[in-house]
């Protein structure tokens, strides 16, 4: 996914939804301009000398100073309804009409399921104070049939939430995590694998990946892993299911600036480190045939690294809201 569209989806997961800078949109030139002919985004009117003023103090004595940077002066605002609208064509979700329940949800649609039609939801600010009002009333509406609720970037719910809402039969996904951001399409989703759910449990073997709390866990034991260890061992495992299984030091660099909790840029030398760390607590709960043998991530000189699984020893909890 592009910055643009993480900064985008960012923004919309706030309250307000804030304008987004025009800095923001530098490099993606083309992407914004498909973004404002789709109705995403909108210009803000330029700012007079006075909106656009600074002020800044010399010796004491404060100087009035016109920003001359449109790059940094002007900004672009963010229609929610609009991207709903966008990830509805983009997806190819049918079903009933796209409609604007309040500020934070929008059905975007349904797709097709046995015996019933799965809906499709877009809902800004999920949280654990409003989760369980806004996915009751949510699959109130929808009827019978799972629902799949789909949130600008990832939110993170309690496990005491997460109980409360299981009876509910509703998976969360975020949609910063599921598009690729590429035109014509840039918010295409496939949701084959959400609207199918997933096996009841694991094999007691499997590398574990639950996407709702962010916990890995190898043969029972949870795996104490830093946020973005976490993310570059799901890519890997994600890559293994795949059945392609080498990621690039790249596609893991990638991953760890997406994840970066201070927005500093990650350097190459930290894709090494985070590794080393993910090879470490996946050998401490290995079995002792597996710590005999070869590492279970092997490292491909010049090219990256692979998860030595099978793709059913590798399970996922795509953000099924379903507690423990």
């Amino acid at each position: 996914m592009t910055t643009l569209l993480a900064s985008l989806l960012q923004q919309i997961d706030l309250h307000p939804i804030r304008a987004l800078p025009a800095a923001a949109c530098v490099g993606w030139e083309p992407l914004r301009d498909h973004l404002r002919q789709v109705g995403i985004l909108a210009w803000r009117p330029p700012l007079d000398e006075a909106d656009a003023a600074d002020v800044e103090f010399v010796d004491g004595e404060p100087y009035l100073t016109v920003v001359q940077d449109d790059l940094h002066a002007r900004s672009l605002d963010i229609d929610f309804r609009a991207t709903a609208v966008a990830i509805r064509r983009d997806s190819g979700i049918t079903g009933p009409p796209l409609e604007l329940l309040d500020a934070r949800v929008v059905r975007i649609g349904a797709v097709p399921a046995k015996p019933y039609p799965c809906g499709v939801y877009l809902v800004r600010l999920l949280s654990d104070r409003n989760a369980l009002d806004t996915l009751s009333a949510i699959k109130a509406r929808h009827g019978a049939g799972r629902v799949i609720i789909m949130t600008p970037t990832l939110r993170f719910l309690s496990p005491e939430t997460l109980r409360l809402i299981q009876p509910l039969g509703v998976t969360i996904s975020p949609v910063a995590e599921r598009i690729a951001g590429a035109l014509p399409a840039p918010f295409r989703m496939l949701l084959d694998d959400l609207v199918s759910g997933q096996d009841a449990a694991p094999r007691e073997d499997a590398l574990q990946i639950d996407e709702i709390r962010s916990v890995a866990a190898f043969r029972g034991s949870e795996l104490s892993l830093t946020p973005r260890e976490f993310h570059a061992l799901r890519e890997l495992a994600g890559a293994a299911a795949d059945r392609d299984p080498i990621v690039s030091r790249g596609a893991i660099l990638d991953v760890l600036a997406r994840y970066s909790t201070h927005g500093e840029e990650p350097r190459d030398e930290q894709v090494t480190l985070v590794i080393s760390a993910i090879k470490k607590v996946i050998a401490a709960a290995a079995s002792p045939e597996e710590k005999a043998s070869d590492a279970l991530i092997r490292t491909v000189r010049g090219v990256g690294y692979e998860l030595r699984l099978p793709a059913d020893r590798i399970w996922f909890r795509r953000s099924d809201a379903r507690a423990e």
